[in-house]
């Protein structure tokens, strides 16, 4: 265009926009005036005109007084529709280039008008006061996408667990996923590069926003939303052809993940328009009632949960957030992080770290791959410190990028200092799953985790009574050596292997295969905790219901007749009862005449009947040599936590049915019973002051935060776990004497040369203090369990254990030819082995 024609163009442009302020004038504004000048004087005359201030008059003026109001408010609503509709496009229209047609001119202006009040109805609708109720589902969401992460004594990150809470029951997906790792402290660096690459303009102080300053501009978000990349960037996108990501991402994410990816992924993947409105829809629902309590205290909450739920590596089913990230892939805490590992982590915040192996593990291309991506992670590192800090603080940008020009690729996850041993001379495969928090718990603990998940639900449930709105459980510290317990499990496994080659007929279970239908493997639950009740040695396959115990029921009766002062030598007579038998000895079947206790296997002494699980002797000392009441028998059971198969059924047990369980093994308990009934007495009899049963967690941390607090608490809390047949047993030892009698009756089955475990003798390095073995058998008289629980000392140190190895099948059993000496003492080396 000719400057002549550029200079006309403007004239008429000039020319045009003046007859439209022109018109605007006449025909709106003016008009406008005029008439609402005529209704106030019609008005005034109506109702103060003296000449007409008769009742009569002053009724009929009052009647038309609301037809003039209707009138008034007709007449506005079509002042601005004339505005809206006539004038303002005129307006537009004008300013528009002079080249362009009528038709263009009329779908830009129609898709200003569009924008403009989307942007309004937007504003408006987030401008509404959040609902409480949805409010609470997504705290509660929150919380129940929280991972718990699992410590080991020092403290040191070693895995995660699923939340022990509940879902909300309505408004969201429910689907279980691991979650994210709670994070006390956001790093500044990490929040500073990951806010001007994400979302640059997110404003916390969103009170002060008004409408005119979004439609013109001035601000660009509101609540979380991007106003201008909202409408701006799907335009990109689609213009450039690639895909750009939308507006308020750090948001939009947050609201993803309480959903649940899984949900958002299968609900929204169509790229249909109004699966894309649905999906947009959601997270204006949450940015209007979520964003308010994150903002609070400069955005305290929307930092911790943005810092939590980021996917910062490229696992799909790992925890995700900055504090799993910088575990695995650092070795450190969020707060020990250099500012070059923060900035790296903001950068991987759409795209996760891999690790580059140490060796060629892999195909060429797939490690040059990985390469590929830390250059490009270092690449955005750079550039969003260089955003972050090249106008403020040039000096710590250039410090921050010299330490991003010296870092290495990752080439093996990190993992506490005790469980290194466990990398060595594996492959970068086999590597990589300790790099992965949950497949890393899988590995260490997989059986122990129902007993771990069921107290943390109990701990929940207690906090859910008392404020469940803000309080969840972010860490657990456990007292299980998971790196000695890992090696621990592996010499059992290989014990389990010699077992089965040095009599391979003695068995119709595997014991050394896991317990499924395929591999007919046995049930196996090992158990060592210390005078306090710690857990520091476990092992388990499969899962062992309440089921006869065998011997071990013997320890009660050893309880309740030395507290009624039966001495160590005192004769018991093996007498016969009809259908009854010991199950080893002379005169299995008993004897007639109780005359002659002197004669060989015609009586047993206390000990020796406790020392060779005698069956007779020892029922007939609760029946005949003392006389006990039913509710003294009946206690017994309730003090030891067992239970009788009358009760069982709903019925009255007798005294014969009680004696008669407790003495030939029938009564029943689970393997964690038994365990808690040793604990017991060996605390009694040798630790006093100590009164836990066996436990695996030590303390909970507890993260509560309040609005109206400017930090969220943490507080640490000990677990404790107070031995309910502590006190019960108690009762029974109420002298001196008697303990040291029971000292020497438990230990007689070690110390004894015809004791049922007199094969632990052979164990060196420690000293047995309590020792009890059990054989329960099948209908067919084949070996269905075999079982034994004691305490031994090692060092000064006092441990308890409980074996477990047996079978639910009542036809074939365990075996036929099953002896503690050939199952038990071979466990029972391997348990002392691993502890010295």
């Amino acid at each position: 265009m000719n400057p002549i024609k550029a200079a006309q163009y403007f004239y008429n442009k000039q020319l045009r926009q003046d007859s439209l302020r022109l018109r605007l004038h006449n025909l709106g504004l003016y008009n406008l005036k005029n008439d609402l000048k005529g209704h106030r004087d019609n008005l005034r005359e109506i109702i103060f005109n003296s000449k007409k201030r008769n009742f009569k008059s002053l009724a009929k003026s009052l009647l038309r007084l609301p037809i003039v109001i209707v009138e008034l408010l007709i007449l506005g609503v079509l002042f601005w529709l004339e505005f809206i509709f006539k004038s303002l496009p005129r307006f537009f229209f004008s300013l528009l280039p002079y080249s362009l047609s009528g038709w263009m001119k009329f779908i830009v202006i129609m898709g200003v008008i569009t924008l403009v009040v989307s942007a309004s109805s937007l504003f408006f609708y987030l401008s509404k006061e959040p609902d409480p109720k949805i409010l609470q589902d997504y705290i509660k969401l929150h919380h129940y996408r929280t991972a718990v992460a699992l410590r080991d004594r020092q403290g040191h990150l070693i895995g995660a667990l699923a939340s022990p809470n509940s879902p909300p029951d309505q408004y969201f997906s429910h689907e279980q996923r691991q979650g994210a790792l709670y994070v006390e402290h956001v790093p500044d660096v990490f929040w500073d590069v990951l806010i001007t690459r994400e979302d640059r303009d997110l404003d916390f102080k969103y009170q002060n926003t008004h409408l005119m300053e979004i439609l013109l501009g001035q601000r660009n978000s509101y609540k979380g939303i991007n106003f201008a990349a909202l409408f701006k960037r799907p335009i990109q996108s689609k213009l450039k052809g690639n895909n750009i990501a939308g507006g308020s991402a750090l948001i939009n994410l947050i609201i993803k993940n309480l959903y649940g990816v899984r949900y958002f992924n299968e609900q929204y993947s169509s790229n249909h328009l109004w699966s894309k409105l649905q999906r947009k829809k959601e997270e204006i629902k949450g940015a209007r009632n979520l964003f308010p309590y994150l903002a609070k205290h400069n955005g305290l909450e929307f930092k911790r949960w943005i810092a939590m739920h980021a996917p910062l590596l490229s696992a799909g089913d790992d925890v995700y957030g900055i504090r799993s990230a910088s575990a695995t892939l650092f070795g450190k805490r969020p707060k020990e992080l250099s500012a070059a590992e923060q900035s790296i982590l903001a950068a991987a915040y759409h795209r996760g770290v891999r690790f580059q192996p140490l060796s060629a593990d892999e195909r060429e291309p797939l490690q040059q791959a990985r390469f590929k991506r830390w250059q490009l992670l270092i690449k955005k590192a750079k550039k969003g410190v260089r955003n972050a800090y090249q106008t403020s603080q040039p000096e710590k940008m250039n410090r921050i990028l010299a330490d991003l020009e010296q870092m290495q690729t990752p080439q093996m996850p990190k993992v506490p200092s005790s469980l290194q041993s466990l990398l060595n001379d594996q492959t970068f495969t086999q590597r990589q799953k300790y790099g992965n928090l949950k497949q890393r718990t899988d590995l260490l603990i997989s059986s122990l985790k129902p007993r771990i998940s069921q107290r943390l639900k109990q701990e929940n449930q207690k906090l859910n009574r008392l404020d469940s709105y803000h309080q969840v459980i972010t860490d657990i510290k456990i007292s299980l050596p998971v790196g000695k317990n890992y090696q621990f499990k592996k010499q059992l496994d290989q014990t389990f292997a010699q077992i089965m080659r040095y009599c391979p007929h003695c068995y119709s279970k595997n014991i050394g295969r896991p317990v499924n239908t395929e591999s007919n493997g046995a049930l196996v639950r090992i158990v060592v905790a210390n005078s306090k009740g710690e857990i520091v040695r476990y092992y388990r396959r499969g899962y062992v219901q309440r089921r006869p115990i065998a011997s071990i029921s013997k320890i009660p009766i050893a309880v309740l007749l030395a507290s009624h002062n039966v001495k160590i030598a005192q004769k018991f007579c093996n007498k016969a009862y009809q259908g009854r038998k010991n199950a080893s000895g002379l005169y299995l079947k008993g004897v007639q005449n109780c005359n002659t206790p002197k004669k060989s296997g015609h009586s047993y002494t206390f000990k020796d009947s406790m020392a060779q699980s005698k069956n007779l002797p020892l029922f007939y000392a609760l029946t005949e040599l003392e006389q006990f009441s039913l509710a003294q028998l009946s206690n017994l059971y309730k003090d030891f936590g067992l239970d009788d198969s009358a009760s069982l059924r709903g019925n009255t047990p007798t005294i014969k049915q009680l004696a008669f369980e407790l003495a030939f093994g029938l009564a029943e308990a689970t393997p964690e019973q038994t365990h808690r009934m040793i604990q017991t007495l060996t605390q009694q009899l040798y630790r006093p002051t100590l009164r836990d049963q066996p436990h695996v967690i030590q303390s909970l941390r507890i993260s509560k935060y309040h609005e109206d607090s400017k930090q969220a608490t943490v507080r640490k809390q000990y677990l404790k776990n107070p031995n309910m047949l502590y006190y019960n047993i108690a009762a029974y030892l109420n002298n001196e004497t008697v303990k040291e009698t029971l000292r020497k009756i438990f230990v007689s089955p070690v110390k004894e040369s015809k004791g049922t475990l007199h094969s632990f003798n052979k164990i060196a390095n420690v000293n047995f203090l309590l020792a009890k073995s059990g054989t329960s058998e099948t209908p067919s008289s084949k070996t269905r369990d075999k079982s034994a629980i004691g305490s031994f000392e090692i060092h000064g140190n006092i441990y308890t254990f409980s074996i477990f190895i047996g079978t639910d099948d009542l036809e074939q059993g365990l075996g036929s030819r099953v002896t503690h000496q050939r199952l038990i003492t071979p466990i029972m080396k391997t348990i002392v082995k691993s502890l010295l």
